[in-house]
């Protein structure tokens, strides 16, 4: 038998490596997902995984194939945080939505902290971009 606390929500997102030594847990986060498009959700960083979960090492030996692990990388890389979440009364999002989200970082100095205007001027555009397209 296994228990669950479904009262508390978690969405994951990824950071940029150059991001990952301003991200604190408890700091503010707000995200939007595309199955609810235009609209805010609001949150706090729980955790953050220190791990890109790009490094994978065979147990069989060989050689090295340089073109297929160069291939294997080109995606995204940075790290994963844990954002928590009260899902609103009414919402239900599904398990592997997609979206996008900001974080009010720690900034190098205090008169940067406009940037958290840009940030969640960008993921509003972003919702509102997504409401639109649904139609």
């Amino acid at each position: 038998m296994h228990l669950y606390d479904t009262s508390r929500k978690f969405v994951e997102m990824r950071i940029a490596d150059q991001t990952y030594r301003n991200i604190k847990p408890g700091q503010f986060a707000e995200f939007y997902v595309d199955a609810y498009p235009g609209e805010i959700f609001r949150g706090r960083v729980h955790s953050i995984a220190s791990g890109t979960g790009e490094a994978r090492v065979s147990v069989l030996n060989g050689s090295q194939h340089v073109r297929q692990h160069v291939g294997n990388n080109q995606g995204s890389h940075g790290r994963t945080v844990v954002i928590e979440f009260k899902e609103p009364e009414g919402y239900e999002i599904p398990i592997g939505a997609t979206g996008s989200g900001w974080i009010s970082a720690s900034k190098p100095h205090e008169k940067l902290g406009f940037m958290d205007i840009i940030g969640a001027a960008t993921v509003r555009l972003k919702a509102y971009k997504a409401y639109l397209s649904a139609f």
